[in-house]
């Protein structure tokens, strides 16, 4: 049997040497490469991270590169604590329809974030490339959503949010009545009292039926009474538990109401009717109304019914139920900027959506 000679053994080290050091280049090029990939996706989390934060913010009236770095700051990249440079969170407007974004454009409903980060590298390293930067790029706006699940069985008119300043949401005082374009509802139920508790807490007197999810377009029936004391009780008992903080239709008025609604004036008035006594003396109106900003007259009663166009977050200021003629809920728009739900709506300034990316 033939041994192999002692040059075609310093060969066979030869090649198993080099191949070694090709085993070896692979190594750290795959080490190269995993390192920037782990941090490009880094780095792209920071970017969608900085555009959503950055985009709540706008809707709510925040300060929109505050909140996002204060966000970003809260993870890491690359081993090592986010960041990102308050010239990189750009605000602007997005047009959902030609899918463009202007920066600066106003009023502001979408934000780009651009991130960025260093990686030092190992085998490029050998070939004059200490470092590579990743950058990356997000914008995200926040949407109106088509469907939602109200959390009061009341419904405020669209008028009331038109010609409205950027981040400013209407006031009501009195709710519902004729005057601030604001009605309860049973949704698909119905108009009576009785319709319109049985989606209050059972705590509270209610029904404790869940509100239906709603679809904008939908049409649902609406009452503007305000002296509907067992419903003003059972929301002053949710106050007095805390709750504050509702989800509500917005509706527009149905163009053509049914005809012969005999009963449109009696459902549910039957114990607590809608005072004509000339107490009220158009005061709360002058409330709604007067605050700079706040909106403006809404001509027409919500009565009938409506079709839904979107949804609005209310805060509850306070609730009257003194039987005096000034019943009522006293209430302003908050800013939601996480409300679930598929994209679509058409009620921008109603100000309750959430934060999608875009881009």
């Amino acid at each position: 049997m033939r041994h192999p000679s002692r040059r075609e053994r310093g060969a066979i080290l030869a090649w198993a040497g080099l191949l070694l050091v090709m085993l070896f280049a692979f190594a750290v090029v795959a080490v190269d490469v995993g390192r920037l990939a782990f941090t490009a996706n880094e780095v792209q989390s920071v970017a969608d991270i900085a555009a959503t934060a950055g985009a709540t913010a706008a809707w709510e009236g925040g300060n929109v590169v505050a909140q996002a770095q204060s966000v970003v700051g809260l993870n890491t990249v690359n081993g090592a604590p986010a960041s990102i440079d308050e010239n990189d969170v750009i605000p602007g407007r997005y047009d959902s329809s030609t899918k463009t974004f202007t920066p600066g454009a106003f009023p502001t409903n979408a934000v780009r974030a651009n991130a960025m980060a260093t990686v030092n590298n190992i085998l490029a390293m050998i070939f004059g490339t200490a470092s590579t930067t990743v950058e990356k790029t997000s914008t995200a706006m926040v949407a109106t959503v088509e469907n939602g699940t109200p959390t009061l069985p009341l419904a405020i008119g669209e008028c009331q949010f038109q010609n409205l300043c950027p981040t400013c949401l209407p006031r009501l005082t009195q709710a519902p009545n004729e005057d601030n374009n604001s009605a309860w509802t049973g949704f698909f139920s119905g108009r009576t009292q009785s319709d319109v508790t049985s989606f209050m807490p059972q705590t509270c007197g209610g029904g404790g039926n869940t509100a239906p999810q709603l679809s904008v377009g939908d049409t649902i029936q609406l009452n503007d009474t305000r002296s509907f004391t067992r419903a003003l009780q059972a929301v002053q008992c949710q106050v007095n538990a805390g709750q504050r903080d509702f989800v509500v239709p917005v509706v527009g008025e149905d163009e053509d109401p049914e005809e012969g609604d005999d009963d449109s004036n009696s459902d549910g008035r039957d114990d607590d009717s809608h005072s004509d006594d000339g107490t009220d003396d158009g005061s709360h109106d002058e409330d709604s109304h007067s605050e700079e900003g706040f909106g403006h007259e809404c001509d027409g009663a919500l009565n009938d019914s409506g079709h839904v166009v979107g949804f609005a977050t209310v805060h509850i200021d306070r609730v009257v139920t003194n039987s005096d003629g000034h019943n009522g809920i006293t209430l302003h728009g908050v800013f939601n900027a996480g409300l679930p739900g598929t994209p679509g709506g058409n009620c921008e300034k109603c100000g309750t959506g959430h934060a999608v990316l875009v881009d």
